[in-house]
């Protein structure tokens, strides 16, 4: 019986790193722009005045530049959150400022239990339940609830809320680089996931623009981030 677990052990072992040998060989390895120096990542824009500013090395004004360029463009122009994924600009006022003003002290509604509060930041792989699949993990991760508190800045021109989704975004990419390989059992990186959080972000980064509290270097972290 020791032999034959010793046998069933080793076959384990050599399976585990042949799937391993398999994965680096098979899966492309993705690379992160988060990586780039803005200098490159600048170089992906094809705008005139962002160019001049690169051949003159001064990156300070080449991402400034950029930052402007979005800036000026009409509010119209960037994509609204669409109907079928967030309800955020249907919620009577005081029903969305209610949500809002929830969402920023980073409380959580779960269906069937107590809400979620985080007391200072976001764990982003927290899993409430023992469900496998870690669905509730994964709609954090697709910021479909940005939504309410950029609809909320629009709509009141409160700075906090700006300020607070600022705050939210830059701790989700301190926190959450991107995978080297795709992995659809990480709930915060899956394929359907990123695809829905790059809508959200589209949007949010466009109400954003409008606000004192959006500066340059925060625009381009948001921008390598979709981009990734």
């Amino acid at each position: 019986m020791k032999t034959t677990f010793l046998i069933r052990r080793s076959g384990q072992i050599l399976k585990n790193k042949a799937l391993s040998l398999f994965n680096r060989i098979a899966l492309p390895r993705m690379k992160s722009c988060l990586g780039f120096s803005d200098q490159k990542f600048l170089k992906k824009f094809n705008i005139p005045a962002v160019k001049l500013d690169l051949q003159r090395n001064n990156i300070t004004a080449a991402r400034n530049g950029l930052f402007e360029h979005f800036r000026r463009k009409d509010a119209s122009a960037w994509p609204a959150f669409p109907s079928r994924m967030s309800d955020a600009n249907d919620l009577s006022k005081s029903d969305l400022i209610k949500s809002a003003d929830s969402l920023l002290s980073l409380r959580f509604p779960v269906t069937d239990r107590p809400e979620i509060h985080f007391p200072s930041t976001i764990d982003w792989t927290f899993n409430p339940s023992s469900d496998p699949r870690a669905r509730w993990t994964r709609d954090l991760n697709r910021h479909i609830w940005w939504s309410v508190i950029a609809v909320a800045y629009q709509k009141t021109g409160d700075e906090r809320y700006a300020h607070g989704l600022i705050n939210i975004m830059d701790d989700w990419c301190r926190k959450n680089p991107p995978p080297s390989v795709k992995n659809e059992g990480d709930p915060v990186w899956t394929l359907m996931g990123v695809g829905m959080r790059s809508v959200i972000w589209a949007s949010t980064f466009g109400i954003l623009l409008s606000s004192p509290s959006f500066s340059a270097e925060s625009a381009l972290q948001m921008l390598k981030s979709i981009y990734d």
